[in-house]
């Protein structure tokens, strides 16, 4: 509840900012979405796989396999800088995800940008990501000496990354993304507390007056930073290849139906044979379709519906995720 309460706060603020903002252009929108899942645990790592998110997500080592109802409550503002500043906007989104039931799961997320546009068709733009205390779920690790260690698995996110949009035709426009990150890791996992870089690109098609097509691919590469991972039979250090594709069209004026599938492939890239990820890869594999439905020009609805399925070389069986939504978004 306490959680809920600083969401809630903070978006308040970003409307109340936004609302002082005489100087220049602006635009906040509200979103609140509630969603359905049948598993508590993996339900923001299926939700992050996306292109514009964070896809590449910590493994989830013990899903807990409990349906919750969550709610996320979202608020964004974009604003356009003086002129002086030239085509510069800056961008602020505070949100995050509030599970009924499973509560260790609510989590905070924040994100701020800053995107210049030239007079090319070029945007640059250079973005933050922090999701705070984020609990993965119950987990244990081997020690040096004694009995293995159960605990809570949580861990903070930060996030830097430089984009590079570039109109190439009338039809065909291209992304291209670097970005550094640090996960770290609480209590007796702080060996497992990473460094990562990912370099990505992404592409936009139109394929007709009123149908769109996006496809993009991300490799990312993960170093524990602490040597105890290889003491404790525990490294998860990685690279992974992840791809997605999307399509939307405008069923009618208001009406917009989207479908995208995702692939992600983790590979561990451990060399100790007595660590369970040794030689151990994930693949995930997820499918969506969203439909989206405009009230009125500054308010919409959305439904949308996405299954995902996850398994290690080693399991004798994987894990699925179903997630369903309904959405209100409001602009002004």
């Amino acid at each position: 509840m306490i959680m809920l309460e600083k969401i809630n706060a903070l978006c308040l603020v970003l409307s109340l900012v936004s609302l002082n903002t005489a100087l220049a252009d602006y635009r906040v929108e509200l979103t609140n979405n509630g969603f359905y899942t049948d598993d508590a645990s993996l339900f923001t790592v299926t939700r992050q796989l996306s292109l514009l998110d964070d896809p590449t997500q910590p493994t989830i080592d013990n899903p807990i396999g409990r349906s919750d109802f969550v709610y996320e409550p979202t608020a964004a503002l974009l604003w356009q800088l003086p002129d002086n500043f030239g085509k510069t906007t800056f961008f602020a989104k505070a949100g995050g995800y509030v599970f009924a039931q499973n509560t260790d799961f609510t989590h905070a997320a924040f994100q701020t940008a800053l995107n210049h546009q030239f007079d090319t068709d070029t945007t640059i733009s250079a973005m933050y990501r922090f999701i705070p205390d984020r609990f993965l779920g119950q987990n244990s690790v081997e020690q040096e000496i004694g009995n293995p260690v159960e605990g809570k698995e949580t861990l903070t996110s930060n996030i830097w990354s430089i984009h590079v949009e570039q109109k190439l035709t009338d039809w065909l426009e291209m992304h291209i993304l670097g970005r550094y990150g640090i996960r770290d890791y609480d209590a007796v996992f702080k060996h497992r507390s990473t460094d990562l870089w990912t370099l990505g690109t992404h592409f936009s098609v139109k394929l007709g007056k009123d149908t769109e097509l996006f496809f993009g691919y991300h490799f990312e590469n993960g170093n524990a930073r602490n040597q105890r991972s290889i003491e404790l039979n525990d490294d998860v250090s990685y690279h992974t290849h992840y791809a997605s594709i999307e399509i939307e069209t405008e069923l009618t004026d208001k009406l917009k139906l989207a479908f995208d599938f995702d692939f992600e492939k983790n590979n561990f890239t451990t060399q100790n044979r007595l660590d369970e990820h040794f030689a151990n890869p994930e693949a995930v594999y997820l499918g969506g379709v969203q439909l989206s439905y405009a009230l009125y020009e500054s308010a919409s609805i959305t439904l949308g519906l996405q299954h995902g399925s996850r398994k290690k070389k080693n399991e004798i069986k994987g894990f699925d995720n179903t997630n369903v939504w309904l959405g209100y978004t409001y602009d002004f």
